[in-house]
């Protein structure tokens, strides 16, 4: 339900099957908690205060905003998505840097968001920019994945890497339109 809160404080706990909506979520536990299964999307307030949100292999939307005023991170392997609209989603705070499948930033009005460890697209992942800036603050961004689609950008103008973007480049291409969005 995307007007509901979900409060995670007790010490380690596990999360078999999270595939619903929740409007805000709040990790505030000195453990792990650890998301077996699902694709949850947050539509509200994310606040990560203390302890570590493991979302592993299952992919992650975020279309509220992120409040990190503590030293919780969060890990995950699969692919992230930031949506919603409004300005500043706020940085994301990874554990150690990630290499995902995919990270599509889609965040209407402009809005932005940050990063603050060096972040790979693994090498069939990609990397979609609709809309809104990925702030890398000086930390690379990495698309290992060679293909020429492998970055994509429908947001023209409105969307790109305010930072650091690398690309690494398949021997056999040609007559490629390669994209560099900074």
């Amino acid at each position: 339900n995307v007007n509901s809160t979900a409060n995670f404080t007790a010490g380690t706990s596990t999360i078999n099957n999270m595939t619903q909506s929740f409007g805000n979520v709040t990790v505030n536990s000195a453990g792990t908690l650890t998301l077996n299964a699902g694709r949850p999307t947050i539509a509200g307030v994310f606040t990560l205060t203390a302890g570590f949100f493991a979302v592993g292999t299952n992919s992650l939307t975020l279309n509220g905003t992120f409040a990190s005023t503590g030293t919780g991170t969060f890990s995950l392997t699969d692919g992230v998505t930031i949506g919603g609209s409004g300005g500043d989603y706020g940085t994301l705070r990874f554990t150690a840097a990630p290499t995902l499948t995919s990270f599509t930033m889609n965040r209407a009005s402009a809005g932005t968001v940050g990063i603050t460890q060096a972040l790979t697209i693994g090498a069939a992942g990609t990397l979609n920019l609709t809309n809104g800036v990925i702030n890398s603050g000086g930390n690379l961004i990495s698309v290992t994945n060679g293909a020429a689609a492998s970055v994509t950008n429908t947001g023209g103008t409105a969307s790109y890497v305010n930072g650091v973007l690398q690309r690494t480049l398949a021997a056999n291409l040609s007559a490629a339109t390669i994209l560099f969005p900074i």
